[in-house]
């Protein structure tokens, strides 16, 4: 008999499950028509069910369309060789303390170390694919004992979510297939369903097992324990089908799945350039297929022939067939074949450039830096390109709120736990609330970053001081300098804060007084002399106060 824990997961797990059906049939049809390597569905093997889609296409432009977008996307939003996220405090007079950045730092390339030995920008990629093929996207961050934690994409069709009051992720159940094997050195062999145990016992270990893993606020705990069973969110698993109990209760700090919808305005899962698309790439196989067979039309036109040449009619290269001298009515084509191929060309063009328009292919494929017009300043390229990416603006902003903001908070806290990141210095004092800004190449193009206007404003006031140098006092030029440093995404290093600034300035200021006094000094001795007399011999004035000896 099942446990009634496990009886109201199956429940819970059904109920969730059923709400997502009805986008399924929607994300078949994209996994068919346009990415046929993700998208697993109730009663399909993984393998088995990739190696069979996508036969029939004749022309893959939209796979690859979306393959350039999301390329673009996660070389634009998550570049793994470049800094695409500064972590900051929330409190600018912090941020200035000493060894403040320095410190900000040595957290940032922690965590950068982390998703770059985890797999994050693997499955971030994958991800990406999905969020704009598909609409939504999970990504798993589970913990690690070997490497910390692991990232992992999980595909359409085999997780569904529900949310809470404020919009955040509540409840993920999501199925995955184990081996035996696995299961039995993960539960430990007591734990596992008679037909599980039995794929031991014949030496099948490596057959798959469907298992369901619930994860879910925890209602009931006991705060003060920091035990698998007392932490904020609870982590089920247990078999699919046959078992009496669940495989394992443990938990997490934090919620290890991250979700998010390119467009949820109608509904959870949201929609996607894929499902725009989808219309476009259906098309363009039919038109693929109208020009083959017009091809073969002109190459093999269809003939007629007398009834005495049945089966006897010889069409190889270079056959030759007999027929009478007085025979009107010899071999020949049925009728004259006209087709304009320059027409359909043009037809499967204007469709083609449809679909890169939509999967925001030709956005990342944009104009190069490099390649722009002589005339053509900076900042009106970035403008420009910014104006293209506009689009993509309110479902990016929601990425990051949603799956990248939580992931790097996430991270840092695994860290923290783990004893793997310096105190903070003491200048910042018991209290410290940090930030995270993005500084990626499409973080940039898409909103008028800190370093741009500022840039612009110094441009401006540079030329009016040409007319007025008065108007430089407006300007701070060092908390300028700050901003342009957070806006490019800087080193906190490269720049000191302002205690030490004002430290250095003060140390100048005392050595120029030391060397005025200095000179004022010799100035003085130098008219002492002057007034002394002419006489400079030994023994005059004059002669001691230039230093003179005996």
């Amino acid at each position: 008999m099942r446990s009634a824990l496990l009886k109201e997961l199956a429940e819970v797990a059904e109920h969730v499950e059923e709400l997502r059906k009805r986008r399924e049939a929607q994300w078949r049809d994209i996994s068919e028509w346009l990415m046929p390597m993700r998208g697993i569905y109730e009663g399909q093997d993984g393998a088995g069910v990739i190696a069979s889609r996508g036969k029939g296409l004749l022309n893959r432009e939209g796979t690859r369309a979306l393959k350039v977008a999301a390329t673009g996307m996660t070389g634009g939003m998550t570049p793994a060789a470049l800094p695409w996220f500064r972590w900051s405090l929330r409190d600018d007079v912090q941020n200035e303390r000493t060894g403040a950045r320095a410190w900000l730092d040595t957290v940032e390339a922690s965590i950068n170390s982390v998703l770059r030995a985890c797999g994050f920008y693997q499955a971030i990629h994958a991800c990406n694919m999905e969020f704009l093929a598909f609409g939504p996207l999970l990504l798993f961050q589970d913990n690690s004992q070997g490497a910390l934690c692991r990232f992992e994409s999980c595909t359409v069709g085999t997780w569904a979510v529900a949310l809470d009051a404020d919009g955040g992720l509540d409840t993920v159940v999501r199925r995955l297939k184990l081996t035996a094997r696995q299961m039995e050195q993960r539960f430990g062999r007591d734990r596992l369903t008679p037909a599980t145990v039995k794929l031991l016992e014949t030496n099948k270990g490596h057959e798959r097992v469907e298992v369901v893993h619930v994860v879910r606020p925890r209602t009931e705990r006991q705060h003060g324990r920091i035990d698998a069973r007392n932490m904020p969110f609870a982590s089920y698993m247990y078999e699919a089908t046959g078992a009496d109990d669940v495989l394992s209760e443990s938990g997490y700090h934090e919620m290890p799945y991250f979700f998010a919808a390119y467009d949820d305005t109608l509904d959870l899962y949201g929609s996607a350039p894929g499902d725009d698309c989808l219309p476009d790439v259906k098309q363009l196989q039919e038109l693929e297929k109208q020009k083959l067979v017009g091809l073969q039309k002109v190459i093999n036109p269809p003939t007629r022939k007398p009834a005495s040449f049945k089966q006897r009619l010889n069409v190889n290269p270079g056959g030759e067939n007999a027929v009478s001298g007085g025979d009107p009515h010899g071999i020949g084509p049925l009728y004259e074949v006209r087709i304009d191929l320059n027409q359909v060309r043009e037809e499967i063009a204007t469709v083609v450039d449809r679909i890169r328009q939509t999967t925001m292919a030709s956005y990342f494929a944009d104009m190069p830096l490099e390649l722009r017009p002589k005339d053509m300043t900076y900042g009106e390229y970035l403008e420009r390109k910014r104006e293209r990416l506009q689009l993509m603006g309110p479902s990016l902003e929601a990425y990051e709120a949603k799956v990248l903001t939580p992931v790097i908070f996430r991270t840092f806290a695994l860290l923290d736990r783990a004893g793997m990141l310096p105190p903070p210095p003491d200048a910042l004092g018991e209290v410290a609330v940090v930030d995270i800004s993005y500084i990626s190449p499409l973080a940039q193009a898409l909103r008028q970053t800190g370093a741009e206007s500022t840039r612009a404003l110094l441009m401006d006031v540079m030329q009016l001081a040409e007319a007025d140098p008065g108007v430089l006092d407006k300007v701070d030029m060092d908390q300028a300098v700050d901003e342009l440093a957070k806006g490019i995404g800087a080193p906190g290093r490269v720049v000191r804060s302002d205690e030490d600034v004002a430290a250095l300035r003060q140390q100048r200021d005392e050595a120029k007084a030391r060397e005025a006094q200095a000179q004022e000094a010799i100035t003085a001795m130098q008219g002492l002399a002057k007034v002394a007399g002419t006489r400079t011999g030994p023994g005059t004035l004059a002669h001691d106060l230039a230093g003179g000896g005996a």
